[in-house]
């Protein structure tokens, strides 16, 4: 099992700077959760959009995937076929994976704010 040599205070602060590049689609998801309810289908686009922003910044070698299996284009149109493609087995794979690599970053972070 390859460990991240990064430390917590390393994770926090590049968790720190992603949330600041990415704020902008980061209140658009919120601001629709808040409307829609988590995760709904409606947000689907938005919250697509954020973790592709979000791995970016924090796990760039994870975004060949994400562009190849769930296409990135949908990510700049903000169109419904985010949720067609979603509906991908190896999209959701695909975002699983990132979501596995980006924990770490925001649980150090979550933890820092308590």
């Amino acid at each position: 099992m390859h460990r991240n040599k990064e430390t917590k205070a390393e994770r926090i602060q590049k968790y720190s700077n992603a949330r600041k590049t990415c704020h902008t689609i980061m209140d658009e998801v919120n601001d629709c959760e808040n409307h829609f309810g988590i995760g709904h289908q409606q947000c689907m686009p938005l919250i697509i959009a954020e973790k592709y922003c979000l791995s970016e910044q924090l796990c760039p070698n994870y975004l060949v995937n994400i562009n190849h299996f769930c296409d990135g284009k949908l990510f700049n149109d903000g169109s419904n076929s985010a949720l067609q493609v979603f509906q991908k087995p190896q999209c959701r794979k695909a975002l699983l994976d990132l979501t596995k690599c980006t924990s770490p970053y925001i649980n150090s972070w979550l933890n820092d704010q308590e």
